[in-house]
């Protein structure tokens, strides 16, 4: 079974690494997505829904640690 740890190397950090966590975006958050889709598609390798929700709860869990370490502030929705 592969953990948060491989899935925040394998695909968040080459994808949103460089990114500013107060910067980050829902639109760079889909971007991520579509090229972790495509970049498993040209290696002949489905993406699987599986792995998908893997690396959303990956995410979900890194930007929960960075609320709770004061990292970045939780912004009301704009409505």
């Amino acid at each position: 079974m592969v953990g948060y740890a491989d899935h925040a190397r394998r695909y968040l950090k080459p994808h949103l690494g460089r990114i500013l966590l107060a910067e980050l975006s829902v639109a760079q958050v889909e971007e991520m997505f579509t090229a972790i889709a495509r970049d498993h598609r040209a290696e002949g390798r489905p993406l699987t829904a599986a792995t998908v929700q893997r690396i959303r709860a990956a995410l979900r869990t890194a930007l929960n640690a960075a609320l709770r370490e004061g990292l970045v502030e939780e912004k009301a929705p704009r409505w």
